[in-house]
């Protein structure tokens, strides 16, 4: 059986068969129909989930969509590279959405400069340390938390995941996310 994997499903949690081998894993359930595995060894706890939704101000129907929103890429195949890319554009929405409406007589030129401020790494990494996202997060072992890692880009990236979990959780509801961000940072 070398080399091949089986899986079963065991009192809610996938066990995988690897080489050989028996380990236990995480089964995250995430919309579209794609049933993600991760050890919950690496995960943020549900008490450290809890604080993370008092921090946004928005309770998660899914908690999987949450945890998967603190996964970086450099954990493996699982992880919230997808999320981050909806949550970029979620971003760029809401703050244009915002910007549109508090400078009403401004020129695109410069309505553009004040939206590429609010959305760019230092800034999503200041909204990301002011939610308090970065101690959550999962990195890694290729990376040992010092003050390189995890970088900017990193911790950007882990608040546009969580906006786009959010905007997902919702249903794909704009007005949810606007409501985590705007109470926040309007």
């Amino acid at each position: 059986m070398r080399g091949m994997r089986a899986a079963l499903l065991l009192a809610g949690l996938s066990v995988l068969l690897c080489s050989c081998r028996w380990q236990v894993v995480l089964c995250l359930k995430v919309p579209d129909r794609v049933q993600l595995n991760l050890d919950p060894g690496h995960l943020p706890n549900a008490q450290a989930l809890k604080h993370i939704q008092l921090d946004l101000g928005y309770t998660f129907n899914n908690t999987d969509l949450l945890r998967l929103a603190l996964v970086h890429p450099s954990v493996g195949q699982i992880n919230n590279a997808r999320l981050a890319w909806l949550g970029d554009a979620v971003l760029e929405m809401l703050v244009s959405h915002n910007v549109y409406k508090q400078m009403p007589s401004d020129e695109p030129g410069h309505l553009h400069k004040v939206r590429q401020s609010l959305v760019d790494t230092a800034a999503c990494t200041r909204d990301a340390d002011k939610l308090n996202l970065r101690q959550y997060m999962v990195i890694g072992k290729s990376f040992k938390p010092d003050a390189e890692h995890p970088t900017l880009h990193m911790v950007a990236d882990l608040f546009e995941a969580v906006l786009g979990a959010v905007y997902v959780d919702a249903g794909y509801n704009l007005m949810a996310a606007q409501t985590v961000y705007d109470s926040h940072f309007v």
